[in-house]
């Protein structure tokens, strides 16, 4: 027993170590211009600290408290420098991958099922996106960690029945909620749990015990309907029919599944089809879903609870993204850290089957070997996509491209390379992809916004002012766009429309920065000193450690004879 045991630690130890090497290319990618500026590195709650701000407010649309605390915290230790981040989405993922390890063991005491899900979950190319991407890390890697510990002690709970695992669980429950909205799912995911082990669904004390979970995940849904309600993606080209949204989630789940043993083609901005000229392998492999459920059916009617289990935990981890795809066109179609933890689901499936014939068939086991050998070697791979911005879109932009048509999708991917050669001061390589953004999606109000900010850095006032027009023309809502434009109005000396412009940004946003500092300078050549120091103080405390802005304040504390 004590061998078997020893040996058994040895072969999660050895997954463990193999996923942290696959994984350690991610220590050399950056952060990505696509959400880890927003919501890290541009965000002043994490940059200022401000836990009671992550707490009290809905930040760009989300509230995830608890994972931009640790994000916060993370920024205190390493600022700007991704190699810290990086280095702790590893660690996550490792851990990520012990607890399912220790959860499949705990649920169905079967060994050789756990060590084959563990090794597939941590190696499978689909996860390198919440890996390599600081903000999805943050987010799902951190409600993942929650949501399997909360499980883990659920099930401790089951085999104790000492109450205050059921607290533990709670708690764990409501981390995970407070680092991700997904985490919602582990309501019905414990009942799933009920289920495999054996327990009465219809006995009232069994759904009494959720009630709590139940309010949680209600406040929680409600909060994240209510944030995103007001988030209307600047990238959406067509609104899409009910029954054509509902295809695509169709065709996405089919897709995912595919994509468990088969991770081909893998993008990091999977985009829509061209309206009106759907593919018709969006209808075959919408074919999948059904054929998923027909198994399901029978799996239930069979009495197979690991078969039931894995199909309907796939369905459940995954349900809150694709019924948000019915409800609304998003970014992306798709996208691979949807099935961060869904993986779990078919991997315990694929587990079970190779037990169960393995004893026929025995060169069975090899194809776990060579599986998770393939995987290895593409997430290897697959993190150099992942390197910096530039990487990331032009692998997306080659993966993506209509060869007889522009792909309007595409407008985003080629604003955020281009924003990766300005801030590289690659002007000549910028303007080219804001005029390739532009030209996929005429409506695309960041790409004119962008190619504007290249002219005005260039000194070129009267291009730049032609773009900023025609972006704000096209969302009169965007405070970056006015406060850029006031700006060149600036340049030409023409201040009094340049303090129209951020005032119009500041009613947008009273604290964006940017506007801020521009009005102060305003102000300030205006000689309405007091003025200019309210607003500098502001962004003080927003950009404590801009220069800039303190020794303006310094001017103007002097002019006033402080």
């Amino acid at each position: 027993m004590k061998k078997k045991k020893k040996k058994q630690t040895k072969s999660i130890l050895a997954i463990l170590a193999l996923v942290a090497i696959v994984m350690l290319p991610v220590l050399k990618t950056t952060f990505l211009n696509y959400d880890d500026d927003i919501y890290i590195t541009e965000n002043p709650l994490i940059t200022n600290f401000d836990i009671k701000g992550l707490f009290t407010s809905i930040y760009e649309g989300q509230y995830s408290p608890f994972a931009m605390m640790i994000g916060a915290i993370q920024y205190k230790i390493f600022g700007n420098n991704p190699v810290g981040f990086k280095a702790i989405s590893i660690l996550i993922h490792v851990l990520n991958t012990f607890l399912i390890y220790l959860f499949v063991v705990k649920l169905t005491h079967k060994e050789k099922w756990a060590i084959i899900t563990a090794l597939l979950f941590g190696l499978h190319p689909m996860q390198i996106e919440s890996v390599a991407w600081a903000i999805a890390s943050m987010k799902i890697g951190t409600y993942v960690l929650f949501f399997l510990g909360a499980a883990i002690t659920y099930l401790k709970y089951l085999d104790q029945n000492d109450k205050k695992y059921l607290i533990y669980t709670g708690l764990l429950f409501l981390l995970s909620a407070m680092s991700k909205e997904q985490a919602i799912a582990l309501v019905p995911t414990l009942l799933l749990i009920d289920y495999y082990k054996g327990r009465n669904l219809k006995s009232a004390s069994i759904w009494m015990e959720k009630v709590p979970f139940f309010i949680i995940g209600a406040i929680f849904g409600y909060v994240t309907l209510s944030a995103a309600s007001g988030d209307i993606s600047k990238q959406i080209i067509f609104d899409f029919t009910a029954i054509e949204r509902f295809l695509f989630t169709l065709y996405t789940f089919g897709v995912y599944v595919i994509k468990i043993l088969i991770p081909y083609k893998l993008s990091f901005f999977y985009t829509y089809p061209i309206q009106g000229a759907v593919p018709i392998y969006f209808y075959i492999l919408a074919i999948i879903p059904i054929l998923v459920l027909g198994v399901l059916f029978k799996s239930i009617k069979s009495g197979n609870k690991l078969l039931t289990f894995g199909i309907l935990f796939f369905i459940i981890n995954v349900f809150l993204t694709l019924f948000s795809q019915i409800l609304a066109v998003r970014d992306v179609l798709m996208a691979d850290r949807y099935v961060y933890l869904p993986l779990m689901g078919g991997f315990l499936i694929f587990a079970f089957f190779i037990d169960k014939y393995s004893e026929k068939i025995p060169s069975l086991q090899y194809l776990v070997y060579g599986l998770a050998g393939i995987f290895a070697i593409m997430s290897f791979m697959r993190i150099g996509d992942f390197e910096n911005s530039k990487t990331i879109f032009a692998d997306v932009i080659e993966k993506e491209q209509l060869q007889d048509k522009e792909n309007p999708f595409l407008a985003l991917p080629y604003n955020n390379r281009g924003i990766y050669f300005k801030r590289k001061k690659k002007y000549k390589e910028a303007e080219a992809d804001y005029k390739k953004a532009i030209a996929a999606n005429p409506k695309y109000a960041s790409g004119y916004l962008n190619l504007a900010n290249v002219y005005f850095e260039q000194k070129q006032s009267q291009l730049a002012l032609a773009n900023y027009n025609k972006s704000i023309e096209l969302d009169k809502t965007n405070e970056k766009a006015y406060s850029s434009r006031a700006a060149v109005f600036g340049q030409l000396g023409r201040l009094n429309e340049a303090f129209d412009d951020v005032s119009k940004a500041l009613k947008i946003d009273p604290n964006y920065a940017d506007a801020l500092l521009n009005r102060a300078t305003i102000y300030d050549i205006r000689k309405d000193y007091q003025n200019a120091i309210n607003d500098c103080q502001k962004y003080v405390k927003l950009r404590p450690g801009n220069k800039n802005a303190q020794q303006l304040l310094n001017s103007l504390y002097k002019k006033i004879g402080k």
